[in-house]
């Protein structure tokens, strides 16, 4: 589904403690992504020991910089954050959206089966996600889009167990 998204090579930063992220990983390589995980510390190098994984440890100050360089050395396109509140996800979140944007006519269609605009797409990647997001999870997914600056799309998922807002 990623690549259908126009998404080659995904940033992951932080996740869930445990084996999530790497498992996450393999699930998007055996979908043909490239994959890049940040280390921000033991936690992360233990349960994310692959050779695709960077380690940063060094002050918050130096962190755009280096998440620029990262993305640009490896042609990053995606990134995958839990959470867009803590300071480091904020900070590669702006970095990344730098694309072309939605034009506002389009944005009330891009989650319509079926709906495109770029050359050879299917229509189904936004779509997907909605449904399952939205319509299976009882999540919800924000689009945020602004054309010549790039968009931003968040999904929010309820925690287990609890029920999504009405």
């Amino acid at each position: 589904m990623l690549p259908e998204l126009g998404v080659t090579h995904m940033l992951l930063l932080q996740g869930p403690a445990g084996p999530f992220m790497h498992r996450f990983g393999e699930e998007l390589r055996d979908g043909g992504v490239h994959v890049t995980k940040v280390n921000f510390h033991a936690g992360d190098d233990f349960f994310y020991p692959d050779p695709d994984a960077v380690s940063f440890r060094e002050p918050f100050g130096r962190w755009p910089r280096f998440v620029e360089d990262l993305m640009e050395a490896r042609g990053i396109d995606g990134v995958c954050v839990f959470g867009d509140c803590r300071p480091l996800h904020r900070v590669a979140i702006e970095v990344a959206d730098t694309g072309a944007g939605i034009p506002a006519e389009d944005q009330e269609r891009v989650f319509d089966f079926a709906y495109t605009t770029r050359d050879g797409g299917s229509g189904l990647g936004l779509a997907m996600v909605h449904q399952v997001v939205v319509e299976e999870h009882g999540g919800q997914v924000k689009l945020d889009s602004r054309v010549g600056e790039g968009t931003a799309i968040t999904l929010s998922l309820p925690a287990a167990g609890a029920q999504a807002d009405a």
